[in-house]
């Protein structure tokens, strides 16, 4: 009769077999196997939801196992590429995620709770997606418009990033109550809170302190641009989807500190949103170092209701298929800027020139060259 512990003595040898079978095998035939995953089992042609559903229900449980990354890869290998762990949550939603309807009309493929990922920011590593283009303007111009606190795209707009465009009113570009409103100037009774100072001025005076959040979603702000979008007769703002972080201090030695940040998102755009948020909120996490005289070092992310629109389906299965970017470095920061010409808290203050001056060097600071081609998809508005 076989014991508990027996059991775990053969989990164990199996578990060393297949790590033995990583070191055996090279990489090209992990690469090979992983390319060819999908080709015995009649994937077909697939061109919105339904086929897709079709094909997933004709799966047989041991085709769905076989499937698995930790077939290809090593969980290391994993770990160390945040492209695998990209992809890896993108089957598990397509694998596992129930057709949903929501505010949009827009059907969805969704999951929620996420698993933990953790992405390594050390030594100016960044986690950008090589397997395809992301617009690197557009993200970093985001997070510096919302550090800037204004409630107008303009500044985006006039440095040829469209991603606000849909939550813009035309002629103004304003967008009432989000992001930089709460970061700069979040009301509370008659007070305005400007919580991304309050989280600087923490880190730099009280690292340890367990409350250094930064709350982005705020009931009141959501009726605010609601009333702003039945005036206007169209979507004006969005609830905050990057719903709020917290920021980790730890002893990286006798003299060095170094800093996580830990982001909570409740709702997740996994095709076209999360990418760009991935890499922002690694890029923000490096800046937030760079000010404070901490040591970058990882970005932890949570999510609510994870999904993929059913206009992405193709295109997230095209992504699925590609191996080039297994080849492909990292992408890398090296910020270098003058502190006391450029910094976050400052921003609040800066003409939409002097941000763009900015953005131009943040830019320059990022060295993402290596990448497979852009994949366009339609935002769900």
């Amino acid at each position: 009769m076989e014991t508990i512990l027996d059991s775990k003595v053969a989990k164990f040898r199996e578990e060393e077999k297949a790590f033995q079978k990583y070191l055996d095998e090279s990489f090209s035939e992990q690469k090979i196997r992983y390319q060819e995953r999908f080709n015995n089992l009649e994937i077909g042609e697939i061109s919105n939801i339904d086929d897709f559903v079709r094909w997933r229900s004709s799966l047989t449980k041991e085709q769905i196992e076989s499937l698995k990354f930790e077939n290809f890869f090593s969980e290391r290998r994993i770990n160390n590429d945040p492209d695998l762990k990209y992809l890896r949550l993108v089957q598990k939603i397509l694998l596992e995620g129930q057709v949903r309807n929501n505010r949009t009309g827009v059907e969805t493929i969704s999951l929620k709770g996420s698993p933990t990922e953790r992405y390594n920011i050390r030594n100016g590593e960044l986690a950008i997606l090589r397997s395809k283009k992301v617009h690197v303007k557009s993200w970093v111009g985001e997070i510096l418009w919302i550090a800037s606190g204004k409630e107008d795209s303009t500044f985006l707009v006039e440095n040829g990033i469209r991603i606000w465009k849909e939550w813009s009113r035309p002629g103004d570009n304003y967008v009432g109550h989000c992001y930089p409103k709460m970061w700069r100037d979040m009301p509370y009774d008659e007070e305005k809170i400007d919580q991304l100072k309050t989280v600087i001025e923490t880190l730099r005076n009280n690292p340890n302190s367990r409350q250094n959040l930064l709350v982005a979603f705020n009931q009141g702000a959501n009726k605010q641009m609601a009333a702003a979008s039945k005036e206007a007769g169209m979507t004006i703002g969005l609830p905050a989807c990057h719903s709020l972080f917290q920021n980790h201090v730890e002893a990286e030695n006798d003299d060095m500190l170094r800093f996580i940040l830990q982001l909570y998102q409740r709702s997740c755009d996994i095709f076209l949103g999360v990418p760009f948020n991935i890499a922002e909120y690694c890029f923000t996490a490096n800046v937030i170092s760079y000010e404070t005289g901490l040591v970058p070092h990882e970005f932890v992310h949570n999510m609510g209701d994870y999904h993929i629109y059913k206009n992405h389906i193709v295109q997230i299965l095209e992504q699925l298929t590609r191996t080039d970017f297994l080849e492909m470095p990292i992408a890398r920061i090296n910020l270098n800027y003058n502190r006391n010409e450029f910094n976050l808290i400052d921003a609040k203050n800066y003409s939409n020139e002097k941000l763009s001056e900015w953005l131009n060097i943040l830019i320059k600071s990022i060295n993402y060259t290596e990448y497979e081609p852009h994949i366009s998809g339609t935002v769900a508005v």
